[in-house]
């Protein structure tokens, strides 16, 4: 039992988020330590970040010191992953994630591409469009809760 004073109990939180998605890709057989692709967004605001590699696949795990920051870092990766559409089609391919988050999955060329957001963290990966390695990340670690 881990035990933390009210202002341990925040960075508590964010560490067991952190540890958790690192030692998960690495038991995974994910190669971790590479340059993470959004790391120059709001910099400032960036606590951890984990990138993962495997074969063509990707998981990068941004913490930040608040919410509005990864909503933010959300919106610009979805605009990325798909610049050419529109608003409502965006929002049709969203879905509310548990932990008052979202997840955005689009598929081009084939590549499943993900951004999502919950809480204080961010989520980028993209992996080949038959692979369920990235949802079995996101499982695994608590951001979606059924395969």
């Amino acid at each position: 039992l881990h035990l933390c004073d009210r202002r341990q109990r925040q960075m508590c939180i964010r560490d067991s988020n952190y540890s958790t998605v690192d030692s998960l890709l690495s038991r995974m057989g994910f190669s971790t330590g590479a340059e993470p692709s959004y790391g120059y967004l709001d910099d400032r605001k960036l606590l951890r970040t984990v990138v993962g590699r495997y074969e063509d696949a990707v998981f990068e795990f941004y913490e930040y010191t608040d919410s509005e920051t990864t909503d933010l870092i959300y919106n610009s990766i979805s605009y990325d992953i798909a610049p050419n559409l529109e608003f409502k089609e965006k929002e049709q391919l969203e879905k509310s994630i548990p932990g008052d988050g979202k997840m955005f999955t689009f598929t081009q060329d084939g590549i499943t591409y993900y951004a999502l957001y919950r809480s204080n963290t961010a989520v980028y990966a993209f992996a080949p469009e038959n692979s369920s390695l990235i949802t079995d990340v996101l499982y695994k670690v608590g951001y979606i809760t059924e395969i």
